[in-house]
């Protein structure tokens, strides 16, 4: 309680001016100040950003140091100790909670757009149906006059 992580970030963060204000906005949120009152004077977890299909995967480790060799760096050990989750960017505001759109995700679909597009492939299905219906009772109304075999209700 009350240690300061260590802030780690991929290398993709650096590659787009969007990111570059996502990085700074999650270092923000995340970094304790250094000589904060009520902040310990180590270190003993690591916040991990990665960037993985347009997404910001968040990991949190925990430093592992072997029993008796605190001061062996090469004997450290990183065990996850969660949570895990992941961030989706839609948007970035040039103001508070509004104002000017900096970045659009273009891979984001909106909810009402998935729910228009789930209702259109269900109507595809009815028209599917309604035109199987229509060929069946074509086919039925073509070979209506088919003679009748007279061993057809022998087994009834």
């Amino acid at each position: 309680m009350g240690s300061r992580p260590l802030l780690s970030f991929d290398a993709g963060f650096d590659e787009e001016p969007h990111l570059q204000v996502v990085q700074e906005l999650l270092r923000q949120m995340f970094a304790v100040p250094r000589g904060h009152m009520k902040s310990k004077p180590f270190i003993d977890h690591i916040y991990h950003f990665g960037l993985v299909d347009e997404r910001i995967w968040f990991r949190n480790y925990q430093i592992v140091y072997p029993p008796n060799e605190k001061d062996d760096l090469a004997k450290i050990d990183l065990a996850e100790v969660g949570p895990r989750f992941v961030l989706f960017p839609i948007r970035v505001f040039g103001g508070s909670f509004g104002g000017k759109t900096l970045y659009k995700n273009p891979e984001y679909i909106t909810p009402t757009a998935m729910r228009v597009m789930t209702k259109r492939r269900g109507g595809s299905k009815y028209e599917s149906r309604k035109g199987d219906e229509k060929r069946r009772a074509k086919h039925m109304e073509d070979h209506a006059g088919a003679e009748e075999d007279e061993l057809d209700d022998v087994f009834a």
